[in-house]
């Protein structure tokens, strides 16, 4: 299900000034960073981390690859055929 918002900016600045919504978040985020500290430093760098990474080279890589891969395989006519 998508939605469309008219003013995205609106809204983050909404919700990140609303006291109750912060408070909530920072209650929530404390209770997993008390149960699961380790595990959620772990995912935090990783997302961080995958937020500066240059995607365009992996996926250049992956049509290549592609590419070589579906010329090597034969196409599903060749095989009923043979």
């Amino acid at each position: 299900m998508v939605i469309k918002i008219d003013d995205a900016n609106a809204l983050k600045n909404e919700l990140k000034g609303d006291f109750i919504i912060n408070k909530q978040m920072c209650q929530f985020c404390g209770g997993l960073a008390l149960r699961f500290g380790s595990a959620l430093a772990l995912v935090n760098a990783a997302a961080i981390t995958a937020k500066h990474v240059d995607f365009s080279q992996v996926t250049e890589q992956i049509a290549e690859q592609y590419s070589v891969i579906s010329e090597e395989l034969p196409s599903n006519a060749e095989e009923l055929l043979n």
